[in-house]
């Protein structure tokens, strides 16, 4: 089974995560059902949706992301927040996901603090999140974060050690970095040049990413078994070079 622990993800990238693959699983049984998202800001227990011409809630469906935070205070939550809000909305079916590892007393005790409205097949835990991944593998191409909670190719990058910049292979601070960068189609238009090419120069103001874009491409690189050679600072055969 895929091993992602979804750490590297903000809650937003994981929203659309769980909605890519529940998209993907509809497809795969030839339903109608296509699932949305929403801009970031307050949901009112709507995280994914889905509408019919009868029922603006027709299937709802909520994301929490807590991988840090444990059971319990995903639990309280649930309890002292999301639960009204579902009891206004009145779905006629509920979708919970989180990336807290789940028992089956975990998805019970989910189950009964949303009853009627969800039901135990709902309930999206972690290893649930990475079955789906297994089953529907193309959601990976448009989550290149969710990549870097791999815990083999989490490994990779913090035991590899960067002369003067061993620092930045930190778990809590690769993370943090990685939840924090906005995905954006730079990022996978200098890929395709470094494959393309074998080398790339990225450039722009500053604060405009190139730095972290660089350290992405990097990462990937480790992950991928080429070998850093700080003497010419260069990643195998692949150069980096930021100007500006």
């Amino acid at each position: 089974m895929a091993d992602y622990d979804f750490s590297t993800l903000s809650s937003s990238d994981l929203e659309e995560l769980v909605c890519d693959l529940l998209n993907a699983k509809e497809r795969s049984n030839q339903s109608e059902i296509f699932f949305r998202t929403f801009r970031d800001g307050k949901d009112k227990g709507i995280d994914i949706l889905y509408s019919t011409a009868a029922n603006d809630y027709e299937i709802v469906g909520q994301v929490k992301h807590y991988y840090r935070s444990g059971f319990n205070v995903l639990r309280r939550t649930l309890v002292q927040d999301e639960k009204q809000k579902v009891l206004r909305l009145k779905p006629t079916r509920y979708i919970f996901a989180t990336s807290v590892d789940l028992s089956v007393a975990d998805i019970h005790d989910i189950q009964s603090i949303f009853h009627p409205y969800l039901l135990g097949n709902d309930i999206y835990g972690k290893k649930d999140l990475n079955r789906l991944l297994e089953s529907y593998p193309e959601v990976l191409t448009n989550h290149f974060k969710l990549w870097y909670s791999s815990s083999n190719v989490l490994q990779k990058i913090l035991t590899y050690h960067i002369e003067g910049r061993s620092f930045e292979f930190q778990e809590n601070d690769l993370k943090r970095r990685l939840r924090l960068y906005v995905e954006t189609p730079f990022l996978s238009q200098a890929q395709d040049k470094l494959v393309k090419n074998n080398f790339i120069i990225i450039t722009g103001e500053p604060g405009v990413g190139k730095t972290t874009t660089a350290e992405l491409l990097l990462y990937k690189l480790i992950s991928d078994d080429y070998m850093y050679r700080s003497d010419e600072s260069i990643l195998c055969r692949f150069a980096f070079r930021q100007v500006g």
